[in-house]
Protein backbone atom coordinates (compact mmCIF):
# COMPACT_ATOMS: atom_id res chain seq x y z
CA UNK A 1 0.00 0.00 0.00
CA UNK A 2 1.04 3.61 -0.64
CA UNK A 3 0.69 6.39 1.93
CA UNK A 4 -0.30 9.89 0.83
CA UNK A 5 -0.74 13.00 2.95
CA UNK A 6 -3.24 15.55 1.65
CA UNK A 7 -3.02 19.33 2.07
CA UNK A 8 -5.21 19.24 5.18
CA UNK A 9 -2.88 16.72 6.83
CA UNK A 10 -5.09 13.69 6.31
CA UNK A 11 -3.16 10.48 5.67
CA UNK A 12 -4.67 8.25 3.03
CA UNK A 13 -3.53 4.71 2.30
CA UNK A 14 -3.95 3.57 -1.30
CA UNK A 15 -4.41 -0.15 -1.82
CA UNK A 16 -4.55 -2.16 -5.04
CA UNK A 17 -7.65 -1.98 -7.24
CA UNK A 18 -8.17 1.70 -6.46
CA UNK A 19 -9.32 1.36 -2.85
CA UNK A 20 -8.26 4.25 -0.60
CA UNK A 21 -8.36 3.90 3.17
CA UNK A 22 -8.77 7.16 5.06
CA UNK A 23 -10.03 6.05 8.45
CA UNK A 24 -13.26 4.25 7.59
CA UNK A 25 -12.63 1.43 10.09
CA UNK A 26 -11.63 3.83 12.85
CA UNK A 27 -14.84 5.79 12.36
CA UNK A 28 -16.82 2.56 12.63
CA UNK A 29 -14.87 1.62 15.77
CA UNK A 30 -15.65 4.99 17.32
CA UNK A 31 -19.31 4.65 16.38
CA UNK A 32 -19.43 1.27 18.12
CA UNK A 33 -17.56 2.62 21.13
CA UNK A 34 -20.11 5.42 21.52
CA UNK A 35 -22.96 2.93 21.34
CA UNK A 36 -21.37 0.83 24.09
CA UNK A 37 -20.68 3.73 26.46
CA UNK A 38 -24.21 3.94 27.97
CA UNK A 39 -23.53 0.59 29.66
CA UNK A 40 -20.92 2.30 31.86
CA UNK A 41 -23.51 4.59 33.49
CA UNK A 42 -23.65 2.83 36.85
CA UNK A 43 -23.02 4.04 40.39
CA UNK A 44 -20.12 1.61 40.69
CA UNK A 45 -18.47 2.26 37.33
CA UNK A 46 -18.86 -1.43 36.52
CA UNK A 47 -20.62 -1.67 33.14
CA UNK A 48 -23.96 -3.36 32.71
CA UNK A 49 -23.82 -6.73 30.92
CA UNK A 50 -26.31 -5.63 28.22
CA UNK A 51 -26.68 -2.55 26.03
CA UNK A 52 -29.00 -1.90 23.10
CA UNK A 53 -26.86 -0.51 20.27
CA UNK A 54 -29.67 1.79 19.10
CA UNK A 55 -31.47 2.81 22.31
CA UNK A 56 -28.81 2.46 25.00
CA UNK A 57 -29.95 1.11 28.39
CA UNK A 58 -33.64 2.00 28.89
CA UNK A 59 -34.10 -1.42 30.53
CA UNK A 60 -31.84 -0.46 33.48
CA UNK A 61 -33.97 2.16 35.31
CA UNK A 62 -31.55 2.39 38.25
CA UNK A 63 -28.81 3.81 36.06
CA UNK A 64 -27.76 7.41 36.86
CA UNK A 65 -28.58 8.03 33.20
CA UNK A 66 -32.26 8.05 34.20
CA UNK A 67 -31.95 9.80 37.58
CA UNK A 68 -34.87 12.24 37.41
CA UNK A 69 -37.15 14.21 35.11
CA UNK A 70 -34.90 17.25 35.02
CA UNK A 71 -32.13 15.06 33.62
CA UNK A 72 -34.28 13.50 30.94
CA UNK A 73 -35.88 10.57 32.71
CA UNK A 74 -38.70 8.77 30.94
CA UNK A 75 -41.27 7.79 33.59
CA UNK A 76 -42.26 4.67 31.67
CA UNK A 77 -38.93 3.03 32.49
CA UNK A 78 -39.03 3.46 36.25
CA UNK A 79 -40.45 -0.03 36.69
CA UNK A 80 -37.87 -2.80 36.82
CA UNK A 81 -37.60 -4.70 33.56
CA UNK A 82 -36.15 -7.89 35.01
CA UNK A 83 -32.94 -7.46 33.00
CA UNK A 84 -30.00 -9.05 34.81
CA UNK A 85 -27.42 -6.71 36.29
CA UNK A 86 -24.93 -9.48 37.07
CA UNK A 87 -21.71 -9.41 35.08
CA UNK A 88 -18.35 -11.13 35.39
CA UNK A 89 -14.93 -9.79 36.30
CA UNK A 90 -13.50 -10.87 32.97
CA UNK A 91 -16.20 -9.13 30.96
CA UNK A 92 -16.28 -5.89 32.96
CA UNK A 93 -12.54 -5.62 33.52
CA UNK A 94 -11.29 -6.66 30.09
CA UNK A 95 -12.13 -3.55 28.07
CA UNK A 96 -8.99 -1.69 29.00
CA UNK A 97 -6.73 -2.49 26.05
CA UNK A 98 -9.31 -1.91 23.33
CA UNK A 99 -10.82 1.26 24.78
CA UNK A 100 -7.40 2.73 25.54
CA UNK A 101 -6.28 2.11 21.98
CA UNK A 102 -9.47 3.72 20.69
CA UNK A 103 -8.87 6.79 22.86
CA UNK A 104 -5.29 7.15 21.68
CA UNK A 105 -6.28 6.80 18.01
CA UNK A 106 -9.16 9.26 18.20
CA UNK A 107 -7.78 11.69 20.78
CA UNK A 108 -10.95 11.28 22.86
CA UNK A 109 -10.08 10.11 26.41
CA UNK A 110 -13.67 9.15 27.27
CA UNK A 111 -13.31 5.47 26.29
CA UNK A 112 -10.08 4.95 28.18
CA UNK A 113 -11.42 6.65 31.29
CA UNK A 114 -14.51 4.45 31.40
CA UNK A 115 -12.57 1.21 30.91
CA UNK A 116 -10.00 2.13 33.55
CA UNK A 117 -12.70 3.03 36.05
CA UNK A 118 -14.38 -0.35 35.47
CA UNK A 119 -11.10 -2.21 35.94
CA UNK A 120 -10.31 -0.53 39.23
CA UNK A 121 -13.91 -0.87 40.44
CA UNK A 122 -13.48 -4.64 40.14
CA UNK A 123 -10.06 -4.68 41.76
CA UNK A 124 -11.08 -2.45 44.69
CA UNK A 125 -13.76 -5.01 45.59
CA UNK A 126 -11.39 -7.98 45.79
CA UNK A 127 -11.77 -10.28 48.75
CA UNK A 128 -9.52 -10.42 51.79
CA UNK A 129 -7.70 -13.22 49.99
CA UNK A 130 -6.51 -10.76 47.35
CA UNK A 131 -8.56 -12.53 44.68
CA UNK A 132 -11.47 -11.31 42.57
CA UNK A 133 -14.65 -13.32 42.16
CA UNK A 134 -16.30 -14.59 39.01
CA UNK A 135 -19.65 -12.76 39.20
CA UNK A 136 -20.48 -9.25 40.43
CA UNK A 137 -23.57 -7.04 40.41
CA UNK A 138 -22.95 -3.93 38.33
CA UNK A 139 -25.35 -1.79 40.39
CA UNK A 140 -24.51 -2.83 43.95
CA UNK A 141 -20.90 -3.86 43.43
CA UNK A 142 -21.44 -7.02 45.48
CA UNK A 143 -20.11 -10.41 44.49
CA UNK A 144 -22.97 -12.66 43.41
CA UNK A 145 -20.97 -15.81 44.13
CA UNK A 146 -18.05 -16.56 46.40
CA UNK A 147 -16.40 -18.82 43.84
CA UNK A 148 -13.05 -17.79 42.41
CA UNK A 149 -10.38 -19.37 40.26
CA UNK A 150 -8.36 -18.56 37.15
CA UNK A 151 -10.83 -19.75 34.50
CA UNK A 152 -14.30 -18.78 33.31
CA UNK A 153 -15.52 -15.37 34.48
CA UNK A 154 -12.12 -14.26 35.79
CA UNK A 155 -9.38 -15.20 33.32
CA UNK A 156 -8.89 -12.10 31.19
CA UNK A 157 -9.04 -9.72 34.17
CA UNK A 158 -5.64 -11.01 35.25
CA UNK A 159 -4.47 -11.12 31.64
CA UNK A 160 -5.32 -7.44 31.10
CA UNK A 161 -3.61 -6.37 34.33
CA UNK A 162 -0.28 -7.64 32.99
CA UNK A 163 -0.83 -6.58 29.39
CA UNK A 164 -2.03 -3.09 30.33
CA UNK A 165 1.35 -2.50 31.92
CA UNK A 166 3.14 -3.43 28.71
CA UNK A 167 0.81 -1.49 26.42
CA UNK A 168 0.82 1.65 28.57
CA UNK A 169 4.52 1.59 29.51
CA UNK A 170 5.53 3.06 26.18
CA UNK A 171 2.96 5.84 26.20
CA UNK A 172 2.28 9.01 28.16
CA UNK A 173 -0.89 9.29 30.18
CA UNK A 174 -3.98 9.43 28.03
CA UNK A 175 -6.33 10.43 30.84
CA UNK A 176 -7.00 14.11 31.27
CA UNK A 177 -8.27 15.63 34.48
CA UNK A 178 -10.81 18.35 34.83
CA UNK A 179 -13.31 19.36 32.17
CA UNK A 180 -14.13 16.83 29.48
CA UNK A 181 -13.13 18.16 26.04
CA UNK A 182 -16.79 18.02 24.91
CA UNK A 183 -17.99 20.02 27.93
CA UNK A 184 -19.99 17.07 29.24
CA UNK A 185 -20.94 16.75 32.89
CA UNK A 186 -20.69 13.15 34.04
CA UNK A 187 -23.26 11.89 36.53
CA UNK A 188 -20.95 9.57 38.47
CA UNK A 189 -18.10 10.64 40.69
CA UNK A 190 -14.55 9.42 40.46
CA UNK A 191 -14.47 9.02 36.69
CA UNK A 192 -10.87 10.13 36.44
CA UNK A 193 -8.95 7.32 38.05
CA UNK A 194 -5.94 8.08 40.18
CA UNK A 195 -4.42 4.79 38.99
CA UNK A 196 -2.93 5.97 35.72
CA UNK A 197 0.67 4.86 36.23
CA UNK A 198 1.46 1.73 34.14
CA UNK A 199 3.27 0.34 37.17
CA UNK A 200 -0.03 0.17 39.06
CA UNK A 201 -1.29 -2.47 36.63
CA UNK A 202 1.86 -4.51 37.12
CA UNK A 203 1.27 -4.24 40.85
CA UNK A 204 -2.23 -5.65 40.39
CA UNK A 205 -0.83 -8.61 38.49
CA UNK A 206 1.96 -9.15 41.05
CA UNK A 207 -0.46 -9.09 43.98
CA UNK A 208 -2.93 -11.32 42.12
CA UNK A 209 -0.27 -13.84 41.18
CA UNK A 210 0.89 -14.02 44.77
CA UNK A 211 -2.68 -14.62 45.98
CA UNK A 212 -3.28 -17.24 43.26
CA UNK A 213 -0.19 -19.17 44.24
CA UNK A 214 -1.13 -18.99 47.91
CA UNK A 215 -4.79 -20.01 47.65
CA UNK A 216 -5.29 -21.79 44.32
CA UNK A 217 -2.07 -23.39 43.16
CA UNK A 218 -1.25 -26.98 43.97
CA UNK A 219 2.41 -27.48 43.18
CA UNK A 220 4.99 -30.21 42.78
CA UNK A 221 3.93 -32.15 45.87
CA UNK A 222 0.80 -33.19 43.94
CA UNK A 223 0.72 -35.65 41.03
CA UNK A 224 0.61 -32.75 38.61
CA UNK A 225 0.71 -29.00 39.35
CA UNK A 226 -2.72 -27.43 38.92
CA UNK A 227 -5.08 -24.71 40.18
CA UNK A 228 -8.33 -25.24 42.08
CA UNK A 229 -11.44 -23.16 42.80
CA UNK A 230 -11.67 -21.45 46.17
CA UNK A 231 -13.75 -19.05 48.25
CA UNK A 232 -12.98 -15.44 47.36
CA UNK A 233 -13.39 -14.34 51.00
CA UNK A 234 -11.73 -17.16 52.95
CA UNK A 235 -9.54 -18.95 50.41
CA UNK A 236 -11.06 -22.31 51.39
CA UNK A 237 -11.13 -24.93 48.63
CA UNK A 238 -14.50 -25.10 46.86
CA UNK A 239 -14.03 -27.34 43.81
CA UNK A 240 -11.39 -29.43 42.08
CA UNK A 241 -11.71 -29.14 38.35
CA UNK A 242 -9.86 -27.51 35.48
CA UNK A 243 -11.73 -25.80 32.65
CA UNK A 244 -10.44 -25.21 29.14
CA UNK A 245 -10.43 -21.43 29.66
CA UNK A 246 -7.86 -21.75 32.45
CA UNK A 247 -5.42 -23.15 29.88
CA UNK A 248 -4.59 -19.49 29.08
CA UNK A 249 -2.72 -19.12 32.39
CA UNK A 250 0.58 -20.79 31.41
CA UNK A 251 0.73 -18.42 28.45
CA UNK A 252 0.22 -15.42 30.72
CA UNK A 253 2.94 -16.69 33.03
CA UNK A 254 5.30 -17.04 30.08
CA UNK A 255 4.29 -13.56 28.90
CA UNK A 256 5.45 -11.99 32.18
CA UNK A 257 8.55 -14.18 32.47
CA UNK A 258 7.59 -16.89 34.99
CA UNK A 259 8.65 -19.61 32.59
CA UNK A 260 9.24 -22.37 35.14
CA UNK A 261 5.73 -22.16 36.60
CA UNK A 262 4.31 -21.79 33.10
CA UNK A 263 6.06 -24.95 31.93
CA UNK A 264 4.79 -26.96 34.88
CA UNK A 265 1.22 -25.69 34.55
CA UNK A 266 1.12 -26.37 30.82
CA UNK A 267 1.92 -30.06 31.25
CA UNK A 268 -1.53 -31.00 32.61
CA UNK A 269 -3.36 -29.50 29.63
CA UNK A 270 -0.88 -31.16 27.28
CA UNK A 271 -1.58 -34.53 28.87
CA UNK A 272 -5.32 -33.93 28.57
CA UNK A 273 -5.03 -33.05 24.89
CA UNK A 274 -2.91 -36.14 24.31
CA UNK A 275 -5.61 -38.24 25.99
CA UNK A 276 -8.70 -36.76 24.32
CA UNK A 277 -7.23 -35.26 21.10
CA UNK A 278 -8.88 -32.02 22.27
CA UNK A 279 -9.43 -30.25 25.58
CA UNK A 280 -12.73 -30.92 27.38
CA UNK A 281 -14.60 -27.88 28.67
CA UNK A 282 -14.19 -29.11 32.22
CA UNK A 283 -12.11 -31.94 33.66
CA UNK A 284 -12.26 -33.24 37.23
CA UNK A 285 -8.91 -33.24 38.98
CA UNK A 286 -10.20 -35.50 41.74
CA UNK A 287 -11.81 -38.20 39.56
CA UNK A 288 -9.66 -37.88 36.45
CA UNK A 289 -12.69 -37.75 34.14
CA UNK A 290 -14.78 -35.21 32.27
CA UNK A 291 -16.64 -33.13 34.85
CA UNK A 292 -20.46 -33.08 34.88
CA UNK A 293 -20.77 -34.07 31.24
CA UNK A 294 -19.00 -30.91 30.06
CA UNK A 295 -17.01 -32.71 27.40
CA UNK A 296 -17.21 -30.39 24.43
CA UNK A 297 -14.38 -28.48 22.73
CA UNK A 298 -15.65 -25.57 20.67
CA UNK A 299 -12.30 -24.74 19.10
CA UNK A 300 -11.06 -22.77 22.10
CA UNK A 301 -7.59 -21.22 21.65
CA UNK A 302 -6.26 -20.98 25.21
CA UNK A 303 -4.14 -24.14 25.15
CA UNK A 304 -2.66 -23.31 21.74
CA UNK A 305 -2.07 -19.71 22.84
CA UNK A 306 -0.08 -20.85 25.87
CA UNK A 307 1.89 -23.27 23.74
CA UNK A 308 2.80 -20.38 21.41
CA UNK A 309 3.98 -18.13 24.25
CA UNK A 310 6.03 -20.92 25.79
CA UNK A 311 7.76 -21.61 22.50
CA UNK A 312 8.55 -17.92 22.04
CA UNK A 313 9.96 -17.78 25.57
CA UNK A 314 12.03 -20.97 25.44
CA UNK A 315 12.50 -21.91 21.75
CA UNK A 316 12.18 -25.50 22.95
CA UNK A 317 11.23 -27.60 19.88
CA UNK A 318 9.03 -29.75 22.10
CA UNK A 319 6.35 -27.06 21.80
CA UNK A 320 6.52 -27.36 18.02
CA UNK A 321 5.76 -31.07 18.41
CA UNK A 322 2.81 -30.20 20.67
CA UNK A 323 1.59 -27.73 18.05
CA UNK A 324 1.90 -30.36 15.34
CA UNK A 325 -0.14 -32.80 17.45
CA UNK A 326 -2.86 -30.16 17.89
CA UNK A 327 -2.87 -29.26 14.21
CA UNK A 328 -3.20 -32.88 13.08
CA UNK A 329 -6.02 -33.55 15.56
CA UNK A 330 -7.95 -30.45 14.45
CA UNK A 331 -7.60 -31.40 10.77
CA UNK A 332 -8.67 -34.96 11.50
CA UNK A 333 -11.62 -34.23 13.79
CA UNK A 334 -12.94 -30.75 12.91
CA UNK A 335 -12.61 -30.21 9.16
CA UNK A 336 -15.83 -30.05 7.14
CA UNK A 337 -16.57 -28.90 3.61
CA UNK A 338 -17.89 -25.56 4.81
CA UNK A 339 -15.71 -24.76 7.82
CA UNK A 340 -14.19 -26.08 11.03
CA UNK A 341 -16.68 -27.59 13.45
CA UNK A 342 -16.39 -27.78 17.19
CA UNK A 343 -16.46 -31.14 18.98
CA UNK A 344 -19.60 -31.82 20.98
CA UNK A 345 -18.00 -34.63 22.99
CA UNK A 346 -14.25 -35.15 22.99
CA UNK A 347 -14.74 -38.78 24.03
CA UNK A 348 -16.99 -39.84 21.15
CA UNK A 349 -15.78 -37.35 18.54
CA UNK A 350 -19.32 -36.12 17.81
CA UNK A 351 -19.17 -32.75 16.06
CA UNK A 352 -21.22 -29.68 16.86
CA UNK A 353 -23.00 -27.91 14.03
CA UNK A 354 -21.27 -24.55 14.49
CA UNK A 355 -17.96 -22.79 14.04
CA UNK A 356 -16.95 -20.20 16.63
CA UNK A 357 -15.43 -16.89 15.53
CA UNK A 358 -12.51 -17.28 17.91
CA UNK A 359 -11.34 -20.35 16.01
CA UNK A 360 -10.01 -18.13 13.20
CA UNK A 361 -9.14 -15.04 15.24
CA UNK A 362 -7.15 -16.96 17.86
CA UNK A 363 -6.78 -20.72 17.46
CA UNK A 364 -5.69 -20.71 13.81
CA UNK A 365 -3.70 -17.49 14.28
CA UNK A 366 -1.57 -18.80 17.14
CA UNK A 367 -0.91 -22.02 15.27
CA UNK A 368 0.15 -20.01 12.23
CA UNK A 369 2.48 -17.80 14.27
CA UNK A 370 3.94 -20.85 16.03
CA UNK A 371 5.15 -22.29 12.73
CA UNK A 372 6.21 -19.00 11.11
CA UNK A 373 9.27 -17.76 13.03
CA UNK A 374 9.92 -15.01 10.47
CA UNK A 375 6.51 -13.39 10.81
CA UNK A 376 6.87 -9.67 11.69
CA UNK A 377 4.83 -10.12 14.89
CA UNK A 378 7.42 -12.64 16.08
CA UNK A 379 10.21 -10.11 15.59
CA UNK A 380 8.58 -6.83 16.56
CA UNK A 381 10.59 -5.14 19.32
CA UNK A 382 7.86 -2.86 20.65
CA UNK A 383 5.32 -2.70 23.52
CA UNK A 384 2.54 -4.49 21.67
CA UNK A 385 0.15 -7.09 23.04
CA UNK A 386 -2.49 -9.49 21.80
CA UNK A 387 -5.89 -8.76 23.28
CA UNK A 388 -8.05 -11.55 24.63
CA UNK A 389 -9.45 -12.20 21.13
CA UNK A 390 -6.01 -12.54 19.58
CA UNK A 391 -5.83 -9.10 17.91
CA UNK A 392 -2.44 -7.35 18.11
CA UNK A 393 -2.64 -3.87 19.65
CA UNK A 394 -0.02 -1.14 19.85
CA UNK A 395 -0.50 2.50 20.73
CA UNK A 396 0.17 5.05 17.96
CA UNK A 397 3.69 6.45 17.78
CA UNK A 398 2.58 9.99 18.52
CA UNK A 399 1.27 8.71 21.85
CA UNK A 400 4.39 6.86 22.98
CA UNK A 401 7.44 8.10 24.82
CA UNK A 402 10.46 8.25 22.56
CA UNK A 403 11.93 5.10 21.08
CA UNK A 404 12.23 3.08 24.26
CA UNK A 405 9.97 2.54 27.20
CA UNK A 406 11.05 4.50 30.24
CA UNK A 407 7.92 4.18 32.36
CA UNK A 408 9.11 1.15 34.27
CA UNK A 409 12.56 -0.14 35.07
CA UNK A 410 11.19 -3.52 36.06
CA UNK A 411 10.22 -4.43 32.49
CA UNK A 412 12.39 -4.35 29.39
CA UNK A 413 11.50 -4.68 25.71
CA UNK A 414 11.84 -8.04 24.05
CA UNK A 415 10.74 -9.61 20.83
CA UNK A 416 7.28 -11.01 20.20
CA UNK A 417 5.88 -9.67 23.47
CA UNK A 418 7.36 -12.54 25.46
CA UNK A 419 9.74 -12.66 28.41
CA UNK A 420 13.47 -12.66 28.31
CA UNK A 421 14.45 -15.76 30.23
CA UNK A 422 17.70 -14.16 31.34
CA UNK A 423 16.05 -11.12 32.89
CA UNK A 424 16.57 -10.75 36.64
CA UNK A 425 13.84 -8.26 37.54
CA UNK A 426 12.79 -8.93 41.16
CA UNK A 427 9.05 -9.21 40.53
CA UNK A 428 8.39 -10.10 36.91
CA UNK A 429 11.04 -10.97 34.38
CA UNK A 430 9.53 -9.15 31.58
CA UNK A 431 8.73 -9.53 28.04
CA UNK A 432 10.04 -8.59 26.00
CA UNK A 433 -11.92 12.62 12.50
CA UNK A 434 -15.47 13.58 13.04
CA UNK A 435 -17.39 12.57 16.16
CA UNK A 436 -20.03 9.90 15.86
CA UNK A 437 -22.77 9.27 18.36
CA UNK A 438 -26.46 8.75 18.78
CA UNK A 439 -29.43 9.74 20.88
CA UNK A 440 -30.56 6.90 23.16
CA UNK A 441 -34.34 6.81 23.16
CA UNK A 442 -36.87 4.97 25.25
CA UNK A 443 -39.64 2.91 23.77
CA UNK A 444 -42.60 3.09 23.54
CA UNK A 445 -42.64 6.84 24.13
CA UNK A 446 -39.43 7.60 22.17
CA UNK A 447 -38.42 10.41 24.52
CA UNK A 448 -34.76 11.32 24.63
CA UNK A 449 -32.97 9.87 27.63
CA UNK A 450 -30.60 12.22 29.40
CA UNK A 451 -30.07 14.50 26.41
CA UNK A 452 -27.10 16.30 27.98
CA UNK A 453 -24.82 13.25 27.78
CA UNK A 454 -22.09 12.85 25.19
CA UNK A 455 -24.23 10.42 23.19
CA UNK A 456 -26.49 13.02 21.59
CA UNK A 457 -23.90 14.81 19.49
CA UNK A 458 -24.87 13.18 16.19
CA UNK A 459 -28.07 11.28 15.54
CA UNK A 460 -27.43 8.29 13.30
CA UNK A 461 -31.08 7.43 12.74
Amino acid sequence: PQHKTTKDGTVKVKWPHGFIYNGQLLRLARDLGNRLLPAFHTETGIPYPRVNLRYGIPFYPESPLHRNAEEGTCHTIQQRSGELTDTCSAGAGSLLLEFTTLSRLTGDPWYEQRAKKAFWAIWDRRGSTGLVGAGIDAESGRWVSSYTGIGAGIDSFYEYAAKAHVLLSGAPSGVSTGQHPHNVTDQSEGLFSQHDDPQSYLDVWTDSHRAINHHLRRGKMYIHPHYIQADVFTGAARAFWSDSLSAFFPGLLAFVGDVEEATESHLLQTALWNRYSALPERWSISSGNVEAGLGWWGGRPEFIESNYYLYQATKDPWYLHVGEMVLRDIKRRCWTRCGWAGIQDVRSGERSNRMESFFLSETAKYLYLLFDPDHPLNKLDAPYVFNTEGHPLILPRHGRRGQRRRASKSMTPSKAGVPSSSSKAPIQRVLGSSTWGYIPRCKPCSTTLHANTRYDRVALD
